[in-house]
């Protein structure tokens, strides 16, 4: 599909260590008689948040609590559960209590946590969603899927028609046969906030401690990317306007199937690109929708020199092919992936071995590791740069399949599905930033990212 394209107006918003960048003007015009409408501009001002130590993980979190704390007429979140604390949630409450819109979107997992359940005890309106699911994607599975169990060190549900009882699921009301997701393989990685009309904050991971890992992510002054994400928001918070009481919310999380099984939830926009004065572009993608694995596989394999690629861990069988690919061929690929966030393998080929032979390194903070992949960041040996891009997601570079069928590998020979964490079971976000041939290497945002990422491979350890 062909891409829109905003360009912007001249103003660039000065801060200082941080980049800034200028979006934004859309002339609106209408003939009324012979006299043209008024001009309206429609200004996105973006700030890049690259936190470089703990002091600066603390400093950002300041300036979005003092954001949410002025927030006149709403704050809408959609966060999880390592940035929501007390402050964050009397912040929030502070505003309800003042009578601005406050609502919240939330991981199932995290219900309960101090924070939100603060925020219940206080009438804030919370959507729960991404929990536990029971269904049946294909019928023909219904004869193999009686019983389900969770491997922890390999991170995998296995189902087979066992007779004996389930610990997973409750199937008291379930479809016969049908497949267990547990709670913790369907997610609700967004972390963004919307505050009054024109103000979004977005982060890739969160402030709990990370060692000295530091946080990425952005705020934006922005009517346009505040619809995207309003348009994202809604879908999840499942209600038009403020609540009512007695009114269901019509919610639609990556765990809301149609009759067929299929995804529900409807994409933002139509790939806008956010140009601006200042060299680099940035283009904004949600999940499930619009499948952001194949974006960052996509972006592997059109790299001309490099690939860096940072997560808590890589589970995606066709991205390592990718990684396998680049190395093989003679371009650097390095990636660094969360200590103890990597899952065990289910067999001798599975992703902790092509990773080890990748040359993989692990960093302490990890789960809590932000994903950033870098494509083209370092030169070819001839000394040729190619357009550089910045890639940032919410969450881990998971499978793309959420389950397969093992064909006589259970008990006296009968098959096994086999269920994993998947991004068709997440709802996240991607955001790149991106360079022409017209504006190679100036870009001083993804400058401020790899210089980031080399901090990080500092601190790395070998592969376990």
């Amino acid at each position: 599909m062909e891409s829109t394209t905003r360009q912007t107006g001249q103003e660039v918003a000065a801060s200082a260590g941080l980049g800034l960048v200028a979006l934004g003007a859309l002339v609106l015009l209408t003939m009324t008689g012979c006299e043209p409408a008024p001009y309206a501009e429609l200004q996105t001002v973006l700030q890049y948040e690259v936190a470089q130590d703990g002091n600066d993980r603390a400093s950002l979190r300041d300036r979005w609590l003092t954001d949410m704390r002025e927030a006149d007429s709403r704050i809408w979140a959609a966060v999880n559960g390592d940035v929501m604390d007390q402050e964050v949630a009397d912040a929030m409450i502070q505003a309800h209590q003042e009578g601005a819109d406050v609502r919240v979107v939330a991981d199932a997992e995290d219900e309960g946590g101090a924070g939100f359940q603060a925020l219940e005890d206080a009438d804030v309106p919370i959507t729960y969603g991404d929990g536990e699911l029971l269904y049946l994607p294909d019928p023909n599975l219904s004869q193999v899927a009686t019983r389900c169990r969770l491997d922890q060190a390999t991170q995998t549900v296995t189902c087979d028609s066992g007779s004996t009882s389930s610990p997973l699921c409750d199937r008291e009301d379930g479809i016969q046969g049908a497949l267990c997701r547990p709670d913790s393989f369907n997610t609700m990685s967004h972390r963004f906030v919307i505050l009054d009309e024109h103000t979004v904050w977005n982060f890739a991971n969160g402030f709990e401690d990370m060692g000295q890992a530091g946080a990425l992510g952005w705020k934006v002054e922005s009517e346009i990317v505040r619809e995207d994400f309003e348009r994202e928001f809604r879908q999840m918070d499942g209600t038009g306007g403020p609540d009512t009481p007695g009114l269901e919310r019509d919610s639609v999380f990556a765990t809301t199937l149609g009759a067929y099984d299929g995804i529900l939830k409807s994409r933002t926009d139509s790939n806008v690109v956010y140009l601006s004065n200042q060299p680099g572009a940035l283009t904004i993608r949600f999940n499930p929708q619009e499948r952001l694995m194949k974006e960052v596989i996509d972006a592997v394999y059109r790299a001309r020199s490099s690939v860096t690629v940072i997560s808590p861990r890589i589970r995606n069988p066709f991205l390592l092919g990718a990684l396998e690919y680049k190395a093989n061929n003679g371009f650097q690929v390095d990636v660094i992936i969360g200590e103890g966030a990597q899952p065990q393998d289910l067999e001798s080929d599975g992703p902790r071995s092509r990773l080890d032979a990748l040359g993989a390194r692990v960093h302490p903070a990890g789960e809590n590791l932000p994903t950033l992949v870098l494509i083209d960041q370092e030169p070819k040996p001839q000394g040729r740069r190619w357009p550089r891009s910045a890639i940032v997601l919410s969450h881990p570079l998971e499978r793309a399949r959420p389950l397969q069928l093992s064909v006589g590998t259970g008990p006296g020979g009968s098959d096994e599905v086999l269920i994993y964490p998947s991004d068709a079971f997440i709802d996240g976000n991607l955001w790149k930033i991106f360079e022409y041939e017209s504006n190679i290497g100036q870009a001083e945002p993804i400058d401020r990212f790899s210089q980031w990422a080399d901090r990080i491979e500092q601190d790395t350890q070998e592969f376990p």
